[in-house]
């Protein structure tokens, strides 16, 4: 299905829906939207979003530690304090 809104064409968005959903679960959700002022839809949208940025930022960063763990591996030895500040400098040249 396509609307034209605008005279614009728009893809209508996907839905969910959620059972078993726990009491106390949808009562911190109400309560948290409330807080947020958004709809309860709004506010699991918002918690969503959130958690799925959260993990793959924190993906990226285990990746980066990976990547910077295997570089120092394969030093040699490792550098001093001085070394350190004389490279960051040279970089900034």
């Amino acid at each position: 299905m396509i609307w034209r809104h605008f005279g614009g064409i728009v893809q209508p968005m996907k839905t969910l829906t959620i059972r078993g959903l726990p009491d106390d679960v949808h009562e911190g959700l109400k309560n948290r939207a409330k807080q947020n002022r958004r709809s309860l839809n709004q506010e699991i949208i918002a918690e969503l979003v959130e958690t799925i940025t959260v993990v793959s930022d924190a993906k990226k960063i285990d990746n980066a530690l990976t990547a910077v763990e295997e570089f120092r591996s394969e030093l040699k030895r490792t550098l001093s304090k001085d070394e350190i500040k004389d490279a960051i400098n040279e970089g900034k040249r």
